[in-house]
């Protein structure tokens, strides 16, 4: 994706040892969700809906980017802190 590209937020969990976002391009929604993964000591404050480019999520610094097609993409250590 190029870095002006525009994506919303679309969801956000919340774990014992971090946070996650789900976001959307919203130039191609056919594409998947992307996963942001962040450590809960350095949480951006996203809402959800919020529109965004694609620099700017990455200037956040994310400490994870993982394509969401299943849960299955969901690191294991992620998905126990999660409940999942």
């Amino acid at each position: 994706m190029d870095k002006q590209t525009k994506v919303k937020v679309t969801n956000k969990w919340y774990g014992d040892l971090a946070t996650l976002y789900s976001i959307r391009n919203l130039e191609d929604e056919s594409l998947d969700p992307v996963l942001l993964f962040y450590s809960n000591g350095n949480v951006p404050k996203f809402t959800r809906n919020q529109e965004m480019t694609i620099e700017e999520v990455e200037n956040t610094r994310p400490y994870k980017m993982v394509l969401f097609k299943s849960w299955d993409d969901v690191p294991n250590d992620m998905a126990m802190s999660l409940g999942f």
